[in-house]
């Protein structure tokens, strides 16, 4: 009986990333020749979940949105002092 053996073999990254190629490759073999076509159903779901996706709105602003001025972060001084966090005026109404 070994003792000190914790059941998995010592193997240094380039010898795994190879194994781990290997079993990629033969995966990729071994599924494409038993690739079939997708249920009737899932492809339906996934039609339905394509036209849905054209119809309704994106909620990511575009590209546009984000270029406008929309604050004063936007602003070409508010990088002065870059490297600097921007200031905060918080006003603090005190009960008394």
């Amino acid at each position: 009986m070994l003792t000190g053996y914790t059941g998995r073999p010592q193997i240094d990254s380039e010898h795994c990333r190879a194994i781990c190629d290997e079993i990629g490759y033969r995966l990729r073999g071994a599924l494409s020749m038993n690739a079939c076509k997708p249920p009737a159903h899932l492809i339906r779901l996934l039609q339905r979940f394509e036209e849905q996706e054209i119809d309704s709105p994106s909620i990511a602003p575009s590209l546009e949105d984000m270029l406008e001025d929309t604050g004063p972060l936007n602003r070409p001084d508010a990088l002065e002092g870059a490297g600097s966090a921007p200031s905060v005026h918080v006003r603090v109404k005190v009960a008394g």
